[in-house]
């Protein structure tokens, strides 16, 4: 594994260790990021999928890394190395760090962030980032990755819960074919391929009957994995000391899409997706931002609709 034996940052250059103008940017990109209320794992998350690179032809960062940045006072200035980080920006930093690990566990726990489970924009159907700011009234907000829309829902902690929970208390969980989408991919290509083979049966029969019995042993393994998850959703939902809260939200859920700040949509492990007009299953096609306005774009025309799989989950931004 490499190693860097200068601090992100810095570069040696002449026999001197000097600022590296592009990852310096970066350092204070991340003190600034922070200060607006970025995580440690958003602003990771970030990092990565710009694909900003830590080391030579490697650009996967964590939130540790993050955090290691943050408390390095090598950024203020000392005899070798040239100041990165003004030291006001870097004590606000300290201080928030030191506030936000006061949070009590139970606290913790209500934190239902996209590191847990995946969050969506109900706009564009890209993830989002969770932002807290505790200088902020509503301290907490989640804004839309996808630089083109930058969607804003304002949902606190309580909220979130409160919005998952009255969902649960409604759903009733139904048994859909479990799989992702490359084993849908190749389930379809089974199936034309058994198709073609059954129309030359004559000379291939054995082919014919190969691929229908890899067709069907896919698909019943597929129906096996969605009755498992069905149980499984079951037996928590009769519950009777059921509890709404993080590690629910990470074995029970596949993906949360925003509508507005007041309404969300949640798609279980079963990729049944269940939202607030129906209680089962619904397709928000007329969703509205933050701030209460249609979802029409900049242009004035109505918002695309959304892509689905099956069971209702969304597929997968692509930029």
């Amino acid at each position: 594994m490499k190693n860097r034996y200068t601090p992100f940052g810095y570069e040696v250059k002449n026999g001197a260790i000097v600022i590296e103008p592009t990852e310096g940017k970066v350092v204070q990109g991340i003190f600034s990021d922070y200060l607006d209320g970025m995580s440690l794992q958003s602003i990771a998350e970030m990092l990565t999928c710009k694909q900003v690179e830590y080391l030579p032809n490697q650009s996967e960062w964590n939130k540790n890394r993050i955090a290691r940045i943050l408390s390095d006072v090598r950024y203020l200035g000392t005899d070798v190395y040239e100041a990165i980080i003004e030291p006001e920006m870097f004590d606000q930093a300290r201080h928030i760090k030191e506030s936000r690990n006061t949070q009590s566990e139970c606290e913790r726990g209500k934190i239902i962030s996209p590191s847990v489970v995946n969050i969506v924009c109900g706009k564009c159907g890209c993830a989002v980032r969770r932002l807290y700011d505790s200088r902020r009234r509503n301290k907490q907000r989640y804004v839309c990755t996808n630089e083109q829309c930058g969607t804003r829902y304002r949902i606190s902690e309580e909220d979130m819960l409160r919005m998952m929970k009255e969902l649960l208390c409604d759903a009733e969980p139904e048994v859909i074919e479990n799989a992702d989408e490359s084993e849908m991919l190749e389930i379809h290509r089974l199936q034309q391929e058994a198709d073609r083979a059954i129309d030359f049966c004559r000379t291939d029969a054995e082919r014919a009957r190969n691929l229908i019995l890899e067709c069907a042993d896919k698909r019943y393994q597929a129906a096996s994995k969605g009755r498992a998850n069905v149980d499984k959703l079951r037996r928590y939902l009769n519950s009777d000391d059921m509890v709404v809260d993080r590690q629910m939200a990470s074995e029970l859920m596949s993906r949360i899409t925003l509508i507005t700040d007041e309404q969300i949509s949640i798609t279980l492990i079963n990729g049944q997706t269940i939202g607030k007009e129906n209680g089962n299953g619904a397709d928000h096609t007329g969703c509205q931002d933050s701030q209460g306005d249609s979802t029409a774009d900049q242009t004035g025309g109505k918002a695309d609709k959304l892509p689905t799989t099956q069971g209702g989950s969304l597929l997968p931004c692509v930029h």
